[in-house]
């Protein structure tokens, strides 16, 4: 059994699916001229002339932490910002200030330390929500990219406190190890534009001294069915075997801190059964399941989209949709199915919904994305 797991090739294009993007009123990233001006890209980036060059800004760690990197800022008169601990899980590892104040512009870099595990753009949308921020825009291209895990362009919320400025800000998560270093780019909406393209350099000429291989944090072990094999959390499922064996289902129960959070199921079906019923008609028939047998209720449009799995091969479904439980509290639902060679394999999860439980609801998603994308054949050894 293995406490820590390494997390390798687990990043798929699909997160696009689950990425949450949302819109702000006050600014519409549909407006081309006006995102590119406040949300470069690092392709714009590569293209564009800064002047004054950048000042290049190399923090080799301290007493507090053993974290290093390099960060290029807008210009060497930016005033430096002592380290400083949050709390437990945060520290703040180097801040720089413009001349003239925040307002004018203000580059922090952090080290978070997640108490569990969870996707690292679900925490950073989250986290910006949680300080009153619209988010705007958002990209990012998780392990795969040059750049960072994932960022956001997001803009305060108005308030009724006339002490409040209003504040812009990008916003940048890398993964490292077990934790992630957050970068943020922030000044007044006035002073923003003016600093937007040497806010994006920063992000994505940020560079870690040494990237340290993503973790998995908590307990993880690996599980086998059949014929298919998976990385689930500890301790481990119940597992049950139809009487003519075609069928192999593993179920975990899912909790945090003791309390109830939800459910996921993992299916095997082996032939015939696999053939009678296609891959994306199997989803929708254990939403049928839910809602006659279990009085669940779930909303009309279904949010599904079709791609090649890894470690698979072939179509695999993925899906989502909201609704209410038994109990009429908030759920989420999570589907992914897949079919080949005779085979099926069939994966939902219920979980309590994001504005319900929003922590859970990032703890939960995350464990259905690492069982769902490390899903093998089973070798020999196995």
């Amino acid at each position: 059994m293995t406490k820590s797991t390494f997390f390798f090739g687990m990043f798929m294009v699909l997160p696009l699916f689950f990425f949450a993007t949302l819109k702000c009123n006050a600014l519409h990233a549909q407006d081309t001229k006006m995102a590119v001006a406040l949300f470069p890209t690092r392709a714009v980036l590569l293209q564009h002339t800064f002047d004054p060059v950048p000042f290049l800004i190399k923090f080799d760690g301290n007493a507090s932490t053993s974290v290093s990197f390099d960060i290029p800022i807008p210009g060497d008169d930016w005033r430096r910002m002592p380290t400083e601990k949050i709390s437990n899980e945060m520290t703040i590892l180097a801040g720089f200030v413009h001349p003239k104040g925040p307002d004018h512009g203000m580059i922090q870099v952090k080290e978070y330390h997640p108490p569990y595990e969870m996707g690292p753009n679900d925490w950073l949308l989250w986290t910006l929500e949680q300080g009153k921020m619209k988010i705007v825009a958002t990209a990012g291209e998780g392990l795969a990219g040059p750049g960072p895990y994932f960022e956001a362009l997001a803009a305060s919320e108005l308030t009724d406190d006339a002490h409040q400025e209003p504040i812009m800000m990008r916003a940048a998560v890398f993964r490292n190890g077990k934790s992630f270093i957050v970068v943020q780019c922030m000044a007044s909406p006035e002073s923003y534009l003016n600093m937007a393209y040497s806010f994006g350099l920063a992000i994505h000429r940020f560079e870690l001294h040494e990237m340290k291989p993503p973790l998995l944090i908590g307990q993880w072990d690996k599980y086998c069915l059949h014929s298919f094999c998976y990385t689930g959390p500890m301790p481990g499922p119940t597992s049950a075997t139809s009487a003519d064996d075609a069928i192999k289902e593993d179920t975990f129960p899912l909790a945090l801190e003791g309390n109830r959070t939800g459910l996921l199921d993992i299916t095997e079906i082996g032939s015939p059964l696999a053939q009678k019923t296609p891959a994306k008609i199997r989803i929708n028939n254990i939403l049928y399941i839910l809602t006659e047998r279990q009085g669940m209720s779930f909303n009309q449009d279904l949010v599904a989209f079709k791609g090649e799995h890894q470690n698979l091969g072939g179509d695999a479904y993925y899906a989502r949709n909201e609704g209410l439980g038994a109990d009429e509290t908030a759920i989420s639902f999570f589907a992914f199915s897949w079919e080949r060679d005779g085979k099926a394999l069939l994966v939902y999860m219920l979980t309590d919904a994001r504005e319900k439980n929003p922590v859970a609801w990032m703890v939960n998603k995350r464990t259905f994305e690492i069982i769902t994308q490390s899903l093998s054949r089973k070798s020999k050894t196995q």
